[in-house]
C-alpha cells in the first residue's frame, strides 16, 4: 500500500517556490523524523498521520521533543494496550459492542507493533467477537511480557518464551 519513500526535497522546492505556510507530511513516525523534516525542508509545521496509528503519544513525544529538546520514553506495553483499550471503550459506547470489536481489530494491531510475539497475538485478536475476549487476551499478553521482562538475563523460562 505505502510504497517507496516520501520525497522530502519536493516540499523543500514547495516552500522556497511561495509565500503561504506549508505544512510537510510523510515518512515521519518518530519525533526525530519531524526535527529532520523541519530542517531539510523549512516547513511551517509537520503533520503526522500513519506515524500516529496505535501511537498516539508520538504526537504529545513530539511537540515536547520539539520545545524543550528532550526526547520522552516510549510507552511501556502495559501503557499501550490500557490505552487500545480506552481507545475501544469509547469506540464500544459510540457504535455498540459488535462493530467496535471488528474495527478495533486494525487499530489493536497498531497498538501491539513492535512488542514481542507480537503477530500471533494480533492474529488470535482478529477471530475475537466480544470486548471481554480481547481485554483478556490483551490482560494476558502485558502480564506475560511483564514476566519475561522481570525474569532474570540468562534464566530458563518454564514455558514459552515471548521473543522468537
Amino acid at each position: 500500500m505505502y510504497t517507496g519513500k516520501a520525497n522530502w526535497d519536493i516540499i523543500r522546492d514547495v516552500k522556497q517556490a511561495v509565500s503561504i505556510p506549508v505544512i510537510g507530511n510523510g515518512d515521519v513516525f518518530t519525533p526525530e523524523d519531524a526535527e529532520r523534516m523541519l530542517k531539510h525542508t523549512g516547513v511551517d509545521g509537520v503533520m503526522i498521520g500513519r506515524g500516529a496509528l496505535g501511537n498516539p503519544w508520538m504526537l504529545y513525544r513530539t511537540v515536547h521533543y520539539l520545545t524543550r529538546g528532550e526526547l520522552l520514553p516510549e510507552p511501556t506495553p502495559r501503557e499501550k494496550i490500557r490505552i487500545a483499550m480506552l481507545h475501544m471503550d469509547r469506540l464500544v459506547n459510540l457504535k455498540g459492542e459488535g462493530q467496535a470489536v471488528r474495527e478495533m481489530r486494525k487499530h489493536l494491531a497498531w497498538y501491539l507493533k513492535g512488542l514481542p510475539d507480537a503477530a500471533r497475538v494480533k492474529n488470535e485478536i482478529m477471530e475475537m467477537t466480544t470486548r471481554a475476549a480481547v481485554a483478556a487476551r490483551l490482560e494476558e499478553y502485558v502480564r506475560t511480557i511483564e514476566e519475561e521482562a522481570a525474569r532474570p538475563a540468562g534464566s530458563e523460562s518454564a514455558g514459552e518464551t515471548l521473543v522468537h
